[in-house]
């Protein structure tokens, strides 16, 4: 741990933010002692007595990071992203946006996040800004990929469309999906009857996650046709995160020999890796590491 005080750090403002999910202290609470434990850490730095200064210094630091890392799940889940309307279902809705992401095209189905700033309904002008998840569903194959070509990140566009609010748990246990779509900022759903029904307005681009797009999108279509559908599925899931198409069977085969968790590459698991490579080449010099 002395060489590598990061980890350090880490273990204590990960136990932080697992103290503060257990016990839930208000925001406030825990502003003030973390300005509390600052405001003491430094008149202990600037003291000139040596009585014990290191080791109380270093248990209000641990003390201050582990404050931080409760401060940074408070102000996490102190904003929830909430349905804005009192109906649950509003027909013959049009909706104006920038489109935030794209998914892969799934025929007959596309689905993207658009960041919505305004909605007519039924002549009514509504001014929000909220990110709602947009599904297409499209029989005209050829509808849906002159779309799905055509579209991009950052695009302005005008949606006709139905909002739904995503369905709660309806019993003990089942999934909730719109608790799941509010952990990913997502307040409502639209559903769009046609590809036609949705018009760029603006074909500006966010040029990053746009190419970011291009790319998912162009290996997508090299795996499609190079494999078969059962490998293809499985491919996506590895290497693009997208489990959508992946056999029934071949997951149940997953679950059952424990290894389910490889389906889910994340960001923990490259740090995992990245982990053991840091311990197995520490003793090396740079160039080696």
């Amino acid at each position: 741990m002395k060489d590598y005080p990061v980890i350090k750090y880490v273990v204590f403002f990960i136990v932080g933010i697992v103290t503060q999910y257990y016990f839930d202290l208000s925001f406030s609470i825990l502003l003030g002692i973390v300005a509390f434990l600052i405001m003491i850490v430094v008149i202990l730095r600037l003291t000139k007595s040596e009585f014990n200064k290191n080791i109380i210094s270093a248990i209000l630091l641990m003390l201050l990071i582990a404050s931080s890392g409760a401060l940074y799940f408070s102000s996490r889940t102190m904003i929830k992203t909430e349905y804005p309307f009192e109906r649950t279902k509003l027909t013959k809705s049009i909706i104006y946006g920038t489109v935030k992401s794209i998914n892969l095209k799934h025929e007959p189905k596309l689905s993207m996040v658009v960041n919505v700033d305004s909605i007519n309904i039924k002549g009514r002008s509504v001014f929000i800004k909220s990110d709602f998840l947009c599904n297409i569903k499209e029989k005209n194959s050829k509808q849906l990929s002159k779309l799905y070509n055509k579209i991009g990140v950052g695009n302005y566009v005008k949606i006709k469309g139905t909002i739904n609010k995503p369905r709660n748990e309806r019993n003990p246990g089942e999934f909730d999906y719109y608790k799941y779509l509010q952990s990913k900022d997502i307040s409502a759903l639209v559903y769009v009857g046609s590809a036609s029904n949705i018009k760029i307005l603006d074909d500006k681009t966010a040029l990053g996650k746009n190419i970011i797009f291009k790319v998912r999108k162009a290996i997508s279509k090299s795996i499609n046709e190079i494999y078969n559908k059962r490998t293809a599925g499985l491919l996506k899931g590895l290497l693009l995160a997208d489990r959508s198409e992946i056999d029934y069977r071949v997951k149940e085969n997953f679950i059952n020999s424990g290894v389910i968790h490889v389906l889910a590459v994340s960001g923990l698991h490259v740090g995992f890796i990245v982990l053991i490579f840091f311990f197995l080449f520490s003793r090396a010099s740079i160039y080696p590491r």
